[in-house]
């Protein structure tokens, strides 16, 4: 079996990624630079790192995929972010902490096995 392209890897992130979050959306990029290349997988509020890392971190760095690196980065959306500072400030957490506590409870929170 030959290296696999990074391009090809990344289309094996978002078919495993597909598979195990059917329902949260997810941007899968490539980044080539001179002596390499990467992989960033960025989404909004859904799974937890930790569990998108269990499912897709395998394909980084070793052979026979030739990225260098995948990046997991999860990111919030303005109205939970907005909602979650809210709660900090009513929990009377001072302003200048606000933003890292908020940020500190929202990763730690799986949105995407909520059941609602």
């Amino acid at each position: 079996m030959g290296n696999i392209d990074t391009k090809e890897v990344a289309k094996l992130v978002r078919k495993e990624l597909k598979t195990h979050f059917s329902r949260q959306k997810f941007s899968v990029r490539i980044e080539r630079y001179s002596m390499g290349s990467s992989i960033n997988v960025t989404w909004i509020d859904g799974p937890l790192v930790k569990d998108v890392e269990a499912i897709a971190g395998h394909f980084s760095g070793s052979k026979p995929y030739l990225n260098d690196f995948i990046f997991f980065n999860r990111k919030f959306s303005e109205h939970l972010f907005v909602s979650m500072v809210g709660q900090m400030k009513d929990k009377g957490v001072p302003s200048y902490d606000r933003a890292v506590e908020a940020r500190k409870t929202l990763d730690n929170v799986d949105f995407y096995n909520i059941q609602g």
